[in-house]
């Protein structure tokens, strides 16, 4: 049965949330348009150019003065979407000094994350101005899994704390289950979300040798033994399913698709934009323009995707554990404490969900318990 306790506050929350989204994202286009034609991305590539003809320097000077001005633009929005929101719905235990020290962590991780990109993005232009569009989406790629195999023992340890997990009971339950489900895992870790957030989490994260499970102390703090065991096949069913090989599959084959319809659009607007060639760093918040729609574009594509596998992992976790009830309790649990409205509209599922809905996965389970 569906638990209903906090669906006022929680259908607020997500309503501020969807809101935001779109706050930001018209601010985001409506910047890269003004930087793409009313000139200020051209005075940045002068200067850039100025300081030095090394493209590799003037490409470097270009994009920190680009990723100032920008984070300068979205400084306020991120803050009440990050801070002043998740306080104001009792979701955060963060202080505003440990946000903003936060907040700098990842604009320098992802600022150099980007930086790397747009490096290699404009030596794909200069080096190739008709292929550059395959080399730069074989390159982003090869990122994507270089940084999923890091981002458990590199990234994560930057922002939490991370220990193994010392109840013997449920990691013997856990590496049990992994080892039915066929999964290698390099241990099992928890994770100190409390220091942050009100919210539960759990991941299987990494891979190869830095596969591991990862389990939120909120979840360990609130949730039973079963109900936590149910969590993780959920996450062993992508496992099982192969979800990660095809994720990856689809989005190399997105990659591919994006970068090569970029490339066309970039190539005919390029030339009505004034731009010396398409490697002319000018047109950097064009190309930027073009990602954004294009990722727009394929949102509820992704989404429609992730919630189709997130549906077949609740159905795996269903079956290796034969635990309804605890699937029930966990789901409903879960959503109350991370303030999920549990039965959004169709189009905001659609557009916005890359999990199905709360209500949805409960009902899933009742009608597996009256098989």
């Amino acid at each position: 049965m569906i638990s209903y306790l906090t669906q006022e506050p929680a259908k607020k929350y997500s309503r501020i949330k969807n809101i935001l989204f779109g706050v930001e994202l018209v601010l985001t286009v409506l910047f890269l348009y003004v930087m793409a034609t009313q000139g200020p991305s051209v005075w940045i590539r002068n200067f850039a150019e100025h300081l030095s003809d090394n493209p590799w320097i003037s490409t470097a000077v270009y994009y920190a003065v680009f990723g100032a001005v920008f984070t300068a633009v979205t400084f306020t929005l991120d803050m009440y979407q990050g801070y002043s929101i998740e306080r104001k719905f009792s979701l955060s235990n963060q202080s505003f000094f440990g946000w903003l020290k936060d907040y700098a962590k990842k604009l320098a991780l992802s600022g150099l994350m980007f930086f790397v990109l747009t490096e290699m993005l404009y030596f794909f232009l200069r080096v190739s101005d008709r292929a550059w569009w395959a080399w730069t989406a074989a390159f982003w790629i090869l990122f994507t899994i270089i940084l999923s195999r890091i981002a458990p023992v590199v990234i994560l340890p930057l922002f939490f704390k991370v220990k193994q997990l010392t109840d013997e009971d449920l990691r013997s339950r856990v590496l049990n289950l992994a080892a039915k489900c066929g999964a290698k895992v390099n241990g099992v870790y928890e994770i100190d979300l409390s220091s942050k957030t009100v919210k539960a989490n759990a991941a299987l994260a990494g891979l190869g040798k830095t596969r591991r499970i990862l389990l939120g102390d909120t979840l360990l703090k609130e949730y039973s033994h079963e109900e936590i065991e149910v969590v993780l096949a959920h996450e062993l069913g992508h496992h099982r399913r192969g979800h990660m090989v095809k994720i990856l599959v689809f989005g190399a084959i997105t990659s591919f698709a994006g970068f090569y319809a970029a490339s066309l659009v970039f190539q005919g607007f390029s030339d009505m934009a004034g731009l010396r060639g398409v490697s002319d760093l000018a047109g950097f918040p064009l190309l930027a323009l073009i990602f954004t729609f294009f990722a727009l574009l394929m949102m509820p594509i992704q989404n429609g995707i992730s919630r189709a596998f997130e549906r077949q992992a609740d159905r795996f976790a269903l079956e290796i554990t034969q635990h309804p009830d605890a699937f029930m309790s966990m789901m409903n649990k879960l959503g109350d404490q991370n303030l999920s409205d549990k039965e959004p509209g169709r189009l905001e599922e659609i557009f916005l969900y890359d999990h199905p809905p709360i209500g949805k996965r409960v009902k899933m389970a009742e009608a597996f318990k009256r098989r």
